[in-house]
């Protein structure tokens, strides 16, 4: 596996220290950027289509699979350990209940799956929030320091309610029907209230646009797109790159104020939605 050895994060075009020169010449052959010698090169942070378009590559030249730790084992947990799973990249996935209570799922899952502590799960390079938005608070804080964590929020703004209950039948809920009903966000994107609940994260928002049952399945034609948004470009890159190993398309949809409204379910526009490249 091969980072970054230290990253002052901020806009496009900032200096990105990948090590020693050694170090920098082997990410600049990988990522054709001029590289000149003794000194830092600069990496562009604008994660183009283009980009990403090459197989298992990112600005951060990253080299075999990334660990990924999955907070919650539900329905989004468990199928995007599947879809890890298929290629091969390992996986770290917990949930509230210990480890012991994921044994017979992760047999279902795969070799590159294990079964961890929310805490072991926190320490890989990526972790996900996979857990429903009402558990989010009690899941994350106080879990590690969040400084420098690159973090994938997959929740969305959704309560669960019982069917027959009052809220699932009261006019003034137009999601009753589904079995559930828009969390308050006070107007602001729920990955903003998220980022605040863990200081210091690397906060991209993914994997919750679509109908997670999805996931691992294979698209009859092209590849999967999968948007992310954020506002620290080197993180981007690692999840772009995430997408890619994965055998789908990233699409950035920029930062998170603003792509993540345009993907938050259920009413972003580009929610509730399949979409392919070809």
């Amino acid at each position: 596996m091969f980072f970054c050895a230290s990253a002052r994060t901020g806009r496009s075009g900032d200096l990105v220290d990948t090590g020693t020169p050694k170090d920098q010449k082997h990410l600049a052959k990988r990522n054709n950027v001029p590289y000149t010698d003794g000194t830092t090169f600069r990496l562009i942070a604008h994660l183009t289509a283009k980009l990403y378009s090459k197989s298992a590559t990112s600005i951060l030249a990253i080299e075999g699979s990334m660990t990924v730790g999955i907070l919650g084992a539900g329905q989004l947990g468990s199928n995007l350990a599947k879809a890890l799973s298929l290629k091969n990249m390992p996986c770290v996935l917990a949930n509230r209940r210990g480890p012991a209570s994921l044994t017979n799922l992760v047999a279902e899952l795969g070799p590159s799956v294990t079964a961890g502590t929310a805490l072991e799960a926190a320490h890989c390079d990526i972790v996900v929030l996979a857990m429903q938005w009402r558990d989010v608070p009690l899941a994350v804080e106080g879990l590690i320091e969040w400084e420098g964590r690159v973090v994938i929020d997959a929740t969305n703004p959704l309560i669960a309610i019982e069917p027959g209950s009052a809220e699932a039948t009261d006019p003034k809920n137009p999601f009753g029907a589904f079995g559930f009903r828009l969390a308050d966000t006070g107007g602001r994107p729920s990955s903003v209230l998220v980022s605040e609940m863990m200081p210091g994260a690397l906060l991209v928002k993914a994997f919750n646009h679509f109908a997670v049952e999805e996931l691992p399945q294979p698209v009859p034609f092209g590849k999967r797109v999968i948007f992310y948004s954020g506002d620290e470009p080197v993180s981007k890159a690692q999840v772009g790159a995430l997408i890619d190993q994965l055998g789908m398309a990233p699409v950035d949809l920029g930062s998170i104020g603003d792509g993540g409204r345009l993907a938050e379910a259920p009413s972003g526009p580009l929610s509730f939605a399949t979409y392919v490249r070809l």
